[in-house]
């Protein structure tokens, strides 16, 4: 069983929305993390990254963000999740379930490459999606996550936790606030070691100490809320992988082994 880190190009972003959420003259480069988890039932895609048409006309595909310089996408050759899963020696085939922490076009931007996955999407994120996609400034790009095969799409709901093997291995975590069906994963290994990749429930670890949300939030109430809960999970021993945080991933400029156990008989 092993956690690898997917480094999936970056955005040049308006640092003041993304941390304060007001408009500032600040610009931060932040990455796009996604990852891979093997498991002996097949490997679990954490978010899918950017869609490579963003490479050749990102103001027509991403929109104003971009035209006004809030949101930039920065996405070199080879640093598409297909290709990082390549680059990792995963087969787009052995990716049995891509679930992604939500539908924003940084985070889903891939799904419809995955035709031969299950999708498991979260209802009331879909419906939010769907509502407000390819409107201005919404974050949602139909193309992402409404094309490609619907056969392969299942929609789940929960409350607290979703067990997508059932042996509480790789389950998901409700941490809405940021979006109405944000969720995080929680990878724990045999011996007990355990990760949680926190999406957009925060865009800096240092969150995890000062409470405070990601600039951009659906609901504030909720969103610090679900940081508290993840302050428990790392007080409790996991390690607390925020997708977005530059000093979190320096080191990774393209897929890295981050955990790797060998599971019992």
């Amino acid at each position: 069983m092993e956690l690898i880190g997917l480094r999936c190009g970056e955005i040049r972003a308006d640092a003041g929305l993304l941390y304060r959420g007001e408009l500032s003259d600040d610009r931060v480069v932040i990455p796009i993390m996604c990852f891979a988890i093997t498991h002996p039932e097949g490997v679990v895609l954490f978010d899918t990254g950017m869609n490579p048409r963003v490479r050749s006309d990102p103001v027509g595909y991403w929109g104003r963000v971009v035209e006004r310089d809030l949101l930039v996408p920065v996405f070199p050759d080879g640093a598409a999740v297909t290709e990082r899963l390549q680059q990792a020696g995963i087969a787009m085939s052995d990716v049995r379930f891509v679930v992604n922490s939500h539908l924003h076009n940084d985070h889903a931007g891939m799904n419809c490459f995955f035709n031969d996955s299950i999708v498991l999407m979260r209802t009331r994120e879909f419906e939010h999606a769907t509502e407000q996609m390819d409107k201005p400034y919404s974050g949602y790009i139909g193309n992402d996550f409404q094309s490609g095969d619907a056969g392969g799409l299942r929609m789940i709901e929960f409350d607290e936790t979703y067990d997508i093997f059932d042996d509480g291995l790789v389950v998901l975590v409700s941490t809405i606030g940021h979006t109405p069906g944000h969720q995080s994963l929680r990878v724990r290994f045999p011996s007990g070691k355990g990760f949680t990749l926190s999406g957009d429930a925060m865009y800096q670890r240092s969150s995890l100490c000062t409470g405070c949300p990601p600039g951009v939030v659906w609901d504030r109430d909720l969103a610090i809320a679900s940081i508290s809960k993840l302050k428990a999970m790392n007080e409790h021993g996991d390690a607390v992988l925020v997708n977005h945080d530059p000093e979190m991933w320096g080191d990774c400029v393209s897929t890295q082994l981050l955990h790797s156990e060998r599971l019992g008989s």
